[in-house]
């Protein structure tokens, strides 16, 4: 487990939360929506985010054997 500190803690809830986004077809602009999931695209602490969140998935698995890899996780049933 990652030992952050409250203000780091805080930091990231506000950067991940009460996120919109919307889009453009043929010059129309969409209703914005609310993000549930995910980082803003583009966004620098992506990779870092991905790592913190697939890092300690080995551990909990009971019955997958988890391969990871730069970018990617790859599980295979033991069962």
């Amino acid at each position: 487990m990652y030992d952050l500190h409250n203000n780091a803690l805080e930091w990231f809830k506000s950067y991940l939360n009460s996120r919109t986004q919307n889009t453009f077809i043929s010059g129309e602009q969409s209703t914005p929506g609310k993000v549930v999931a995910g980082v803003p695209q583009g966004s620098v602490l992506d990779p870092m985010l991905f790592l913190i969140y697939i890092n300690e998935l080995p551990c909990v698995l009971s019955y997958l054997f988890a391969d990871i890899f730069a970018d990617d996780t790859n599980t295979v049933n033991l069962q």
